[in-house]
C-alpha cells in the first residue's frame, strides 16, 4: 500500500468565498499590495486634480480671450457710432452751409432783382428829373 498522503487542501481551506450562490472564491490583499493600490490611487487622484486645474485655467483663458474680443468688438462698435456721429454733423453742417449758400444767392438773386426793377425806375425818374433841373 502507498504510504498515506496528507489529505489535499480543498478551496474552502485555499480561499475565501462567498456566501451568495454561486460562490465566489477570493483571497484578501496583502498589506503590500494594500499599500501598492493606495499608492496608485493617491497617484490617480493627483492626475485627476492636475487636470482638472488645467482644463480650469484653459477655460479661464478662454473666458478672458472672449472678455476681450467683446470689449474689443465692443470699442469697434463704439467708434463706428463716433464715425457715424461725425459723419452726421458733418453732413449736417454741409447741408446748412448748402441751405445758407442757397438762401445768400437767393437773397443776393432778389437784391439783383429789386436793384433792376428800382434802377430802371429810378433811372427814368433820376434822368427825366435831371433832365428836367438842367432845363
Amino acid at each position: 500500500k502507498a504510504p498515506e498522503e496528507p489529505p489535499a487542501k480543498l478551496l474552502d481551506d485555499l480561499f475565501r468565498k462567498t456566501k451568495a450562490a454561486p460562490c465566489i472564491y477570493w483571497l484578501p490583499l496583502t498589506v503590500e499590495q494594500i499599500v501598492q493600490k493606495e499608492l496608485e490611487r493617491a497617484d490617480r487622484a493627483r492626475e485627476r486634480e492636475r487636470r482638472r486645474k488645467e482644463q480650469e485655467e484653459e477655460e479661464e483663458r478662454k473666458r478672458e480671450e472672449q472678455r476681450k474680443e467683446r470689449a474689443k468688438e465692443r470699442e469697434k462698435e463704439a467708434e463706428r457710432s463716433r464715425e457715424l456721429e461725425r459723419e452726421r454733423k458733418r453732413d449736417h453742417s454741409r447741408e446748412r452751409d448748402r441751405d445758407r449758400d442757397r438762401d445768400r444767392d437767393r437773397d443776393r438773386g432778389r437784391e439783383r432783382d429789386r436793384e433792376r426793377r428800382d434802377g430802371k425806375h429810378r433811372s427814368h425818374s433820376s434822368t427825366s428829373n435831371r433832365e428836367r433841373g438842367r432845363r
